[in-house]
């Protein structure tokens, strides 16, 4: 917030308390006396922010507001970010140990919109030129058309078929 007063200090670790002797009264270790008026600036709002602050002796702690207990947990904290990023599909994944890993994540990305897509990409604010297909350029490029709809994907994904039958 102030840059400039912070470059001045000399103990760049100390606590605000330890420059704060009374309500109106600072103990500052600056290595020199501020001179040009930006820095005349920030000690007026530093002055100012502080000026009804008054330390306290007694431990400091913190609360979580997401939990009743108001206790953090790593696990409960998860599971708020697992709820809030994964959608709600009820489909439980099942994960086959025989199929190789990177198609049971591609399955799961496929299945949950999560491919990185043309439509994906730009939804999530990357700037894209076109999120038409550029393999057929009749739709626009998500997973549905990728999958099932692509003139040029589906004639890939048979040859590739035919190729495995043999």
């Amino acid at each position: 917030m102030f840059p400039r007063l912070y470059s001045l200090e000399s103990q760049k670790s100390c606590k605000v308390s330890d420059r704060c002797i009374g309500p109106f009264s600072f103990n500052w270790a600056w290595r020199r006396r501020q001179r040009n008026d930006p820095k005349l600036v920030q000690y007026n709002s530093l002055v100012d922010l502080i000026r009804e602050f008054s330390p306290s002796t007694s431990p400091g702690h913190w609360e979580c507001s997401l939990d009743a207990s108001k206790v953090y947990q790593v696990r409960y904290m998860r599971k708020k970010i697992d709820d809030f990023l994964l959608c709600s599909n009820d489909d439980v994944v099942r994960w086959k140990n025989t199929i190789p890993i990177n198609f049971n994540i591609h399955s799961w990305r496929l299945s949950n919109d999560r491919l990185p897509t043309r439509c994906n990409l730009d939804a999530h604010g990357i700037d894209l030129d076109l999120t038409r297909c550029p393999l057929c350029d009749q739709g626009l490029e998500d997973a549905q058309h990728l999958f099932v709809d692509c003139s040029v994907a589906s004639s890939v994904a048979s040859n590739l078929w035919s190729l495995v039958k043999e």
